[in-house]
């Protein structure tokens, strides 16, 4: 009975490995990983920048917890331009940076800041270990002047999208938003879309991908090595909102 068992089970893995065009290859894949490492530069992640009021254009974006990252507080820097003269960001009159009696929080934490007028560029600024000094990637946050929010998004990178298992080159991935009005009904086509190669130690780096401007994207072997991100720009009455998703499959090989 055993030796049945094995037999069967044999030919099952056989059919498998056969039945894909390209062998365990097909599923597993045969690229290079490339070793992502927490690192300044991959920092901070902004999430979306809308106006839920109508009248106050506020922007959410998130990082590791200080304990997580090996530091013990975090600032928020602010610019009116990427590469000009940064200090520290104020709401209220007081300066924004994490509290490291509660850094514990979790392994993400997160501002959720008014975007002045304009939009803004944001770094952090890191207090204490290996990178004590130094500042994270910068970000930007548009001014959104549509009375709008994102009331959820999501990213499928599942295998039944093109039968590829994420991250090998091949397999696909579908964006979803729901854009509301401040009344709470979802808005139609007020979304632009743009998919980016992202270099994962180094969230700067980044290319717009020719002619990827829809909801759905399939990897290619252009995209070995990188990660994915899609940015969903507003228009009419969402104009100035943003919202943006980066793939969590790993980086495709």
């Amino acid at each position: 009975m055993k030796k049945t068992l094995a037999s069967i089970l044999f030919s099952v893995v056989l059919l498998v490995f056969m039945g894909c065009p390209e062998g365990l290859d097909g599923l597993l894949g045969d690229g290079d990983t490339v070793e992502v490492v927490s690192n300044p530069l991959n920092l901070l992640q902004f999430d979306s920048s809308y106006n839920d009021s109508g009248t106050r254009a506020e922007a959410d974006m998130f990082f590791p917890s200080v304990d997580e990252f090996g530091a013990t507080r975090f600032i928020l820097y602010s610019s009116a331009t990427k590469d000009g003269t940064y200090s520290e960001f104020e709401s209220s009159g007081e300066r924004v940076d994490t509290d490291p009696a509660t850094s514990d929080s979790g392994p993400t934490v997160g501002f959720g800041i008014a975007v002045p007028s304009g939009g803004a560029w944001f770094k952090l600024l890191i207090e204490g270990g290996d990178f004590d000094g130094q500042f994270s990637n910068r970000v930007f946050a548009p001014y959104c002047t549509g009375a709008a929010y994102c009331e959820g998004w999501g990213l499928d990178e599942s295998m039944a999208n093109t039968g590829t298992m994420a991250p090998n080159a091949g397999y696909g991935l579908v964006a979803s938003f729901t854009i509301k009005d401040t009344e709470g009904d979802i808005l139609e086509d007020v979304l632009d879309y743009q998919w980016y190669r992202v270099d994962p130690n180094n969230w700067e780096d980044e290319e717009a991908i020719d002619g990827a401007t829809s909801l759905e994207y399939i990897t290619t072997d252009d995209d070995i090595g990188h990660q994915l991100l899609i940015r969903a720009t507003g228009k009419d009455g969402f104009a100035g909102g943003l919202v943006q998703v980066y793939s969590s499959g790993g980086v495709v090989k």
